[in-house]
Parts: C-alpha cells; sequence; structure tokens
C-alpha cells in the first residue's frame, strides 16, 4: 500500500472518532516502525509548538528508535496506550500528508543501499531515538517540535521506501537540529551568566 493510500485510510478511521495512541499503532504496526513513527511526527512538522502531544508523541518516538534498533515490533507503554488523539488534529494531519504524499512519493525510491545496511540501520533507530527526545521536550520556542520532526520525517521515509539519499538528508537535518538546540541552550546559559552578574 502506497503512502498516500495509508494517510487516506486513517483519516477516514479519525473522520468520525476519536483515535487512541494503541489504535493508530494497530493500524499502522503491520507496516512497520517506520510508518507508525511518521505518523506520529506529522502533526509537529509546523514550526509553532503542539503543546500537550509534543511529549508523549516525543516518547513514544524514542521507543519506536529503540524498537528498530534492538529490532523488535513497536511497543507502547500502558500509560500511553488509552491516550486519546484530537480527531480534528488526526483527521487534518492526515489530509495534509495525504495530499503532500500524493505529489511526492513517486520521488522517493530506493537507492544508495550502503545506507540501507545493518549497521545504518541501528544508526537510524539511534537518531530517531536522540531526535524523539529533543520533541519530547516541552519547549515553548518556535522550531524545537518543527527541527526535530523534519529530521524524523526524512529519516522515517527513508525507512519505509529504503531511500538511502533520503536516509543521508535525514542525517543532515539530525545535526542541524542538534546545533540548534546545542545554540539554545549556550543562549539559555549566556543569559543566565548575565543576569547572575547582575545581581
Amino acid at each position: 500500500m502506497k503512502l498516500s493510500q495509508t494517510f487516506h485510510q486513517l483519516k477516514e478511521r479519525s473522520s468520525n472518532q476519536e483515535l487512541t495512541i494503541q489504535q493508530i499503532v494497530d493500524l499502522l504496526a503491520d507496516k512497520g516502525h517506520a510508518l507508525v513513527m511518521t505518523v506520529f511526527t506529522i502533526p509537529f512538522l509546523q514550526p509553532i509548538p503542539t503543546m500537550g502531544l509534543s511529549a508523549p508523541f516525543g516518547l513514544m518516538i524514542s521507543i519506536i528508535g529503540f524498537c528498530m534498533m534492538i529490532h523488535i515490533p513497536p511497543w507502547v507503554p500502558l500509560r500511553f496506550r488509552q491516550m486519546k488523539v484530537n480527531k480534528d488534529l488526526l483527521h487534518r494531519s492526515a489530509e495534509v500528508a495525504e495530499t503532500v504524499f500524493l505529489k511526492i512519493e513517486r520521488m522517493i525510491k530506493p537507492r544508495w543501499p550502503i545506507f540501507q545496511s545493518q549497521i545504518f540501520h541501528r544508526c537510524t533507530g539511534l537518531l530517531i531515538l536522540v531526535n524523539g527526545f529533543l520533541l519530547s521536550l516541552p519547549l515553548p520556542i518556535p522550531g524545537t517540535n518543527s527541527a526535530p520532526a523534519w529530521s524524523l520525517l526524512f529519516l522515517g521515509l527513508s525507512e519505509i521506501e529504503e531511500d538511502g539519499a533520503l536516509t543521508f538528508v535525514g542525517y543532515l537535518a539530525t545535526l542541524g537540529t542538534l546545533v540548534f538546540f546545542a545554540s539554545l541552550a549556550w543562549g539559555a546559559q549566556a543569559g543566565m551568566h548575565e543576569i547572575l552578574k547582575t545581581i
């Protein structure tokens, strides 16, 4: 099934009911870790932080990354299984994703097989874990959701379609995300130092 068809299916399921995280995972689990993670990433691609959702979704994505590293099926912690996702948000996200993937899925294809080897698969799982953790941080700063979310999107699509070129882009995007968060930490430290100097 193509990605656009998968998102269409999710859009139809969420049109008249709220779905729990477990229901979303059950709907997508047979398609692999990467697709589950990609669906969880979609709501955070906008620059404005989505407060209240980034923490549980980010932690879930980190768990998926860990599962990829050790080759076990997607697993949902008990406390998150019955958490419901707003149906309007999920429906809107699935609708946008369906439209986007209808346009781009023909450009995504298997290539650069070196980046799809076992060692790179484990590296990708590690980077998904790291980006998921960064996404989970409750920071009300523009870009703190979207930066790791775009990295996760590239990494997820690369795993789904075995596209090594997208894996490489995902690695570069992750590097940029780490630099962005490091600059925020440095700025916060410098600001705190200046405040302490005035006391």
